[in-house]
């Protein structure tokens, strides 16, 4: 079982970084050992055949106690770090949210929704942690932060028409951080609508949660739906 389990946070860090969430070298080692202890040390001398099946069940509640507690602090960490950057930045704050980059407790994506776009940050919680601006008290000056920015189309004919359809309405409905694009294609004009919650996996693939409509000249809807590629 542990031959089986020990590829785990290899794979798990290969799939995080593949979607823009890396893993530290060191969550991976600690990872293993982790595992080794789990499948080895209640083999010692045989003690763990000896527990009962209700303290393992305890234990395992205990762990995933532990674990919730830290994912709570975490993101109440990461909150707070997206309140101070958006009062030092003079934001005009509409709503904002931190998202976890899951496996890791460290890896958080804030958002900020605003009039005219949407602030993404990128965190490192464990970087920032220990360096030097996390105690100086400024979390802007921390090297473990990405700003994105990404500014909302002004309305046009073509972009209020797009937002009649019921498929688009939809879209808002389910949408916290929606973004508008528009841009010409010819004499076509295309608006495309993302919700930042989902961030695009790789620079050549669009984002996971795009809609697009692409409308003539006169404004008759020529095509509309989820962008694949």
């Amino acid at each position: 079982m542990w031959l089986v389990f020990t590829p785990a946070p290899f794979v798990i860090s290969r799939i995080a970084e593949l979607i823009g969430a890396p893993v530290s070298n060191n969550a991976i080692v600690l990872a293993t050992v982790l595992f080794a202890a789990l499948f080895f040390l209640p083999a010692a001398r045989g003690w763990g055949h000896r527990l009962q099946y209700v303290t393992w069940n305890r234990a395992g509640l205990a762990l995933a106690t532990v674990y919730l507690v830290a994912a709570a602090y975490a993101h109440h960490q990461a909150l707070e770090r997206i309140q101070k950057i958006a009062a030092e930045e003079n934001i005009e704050v509409q709503s904002f949210a931190a998202l976890p980059f899951p496996p890791s407790l460290w890896h958080w994506d804030g958002l900020i929704h605003a009039p005219r776009g949407v602030y993404e940050v990128r965190m490192d919680l464990s970087e920032s942690l220990f360096s030097n601006s996390a105690t100086s008290g400024d979390p802007s000056s921390s090297s473990a932060i990405v700003h994105t920015y990404y500014p909302e189309a002004p309305t046009n004919s073509f972009t209020e028409k797009a937002r009649t359809l019921p498929e688009v309405q939809k879209f808002f409905w389910f949408a916290r951080f929606p973004v508008t694009r528009f841009h010409k294609e010819g004499s076509e004009a295309v608006v495309e609508f993302l919700d930042v919650r989902f961030p695009q996996i790789r620079r050549d693939r669009a984002p996971s949660f795009e809609y697009r409509v692409r409308l003539s000249a006169d404004g008759e809807v020529l095509s509309q739906g989820w962008v694949k590629k």
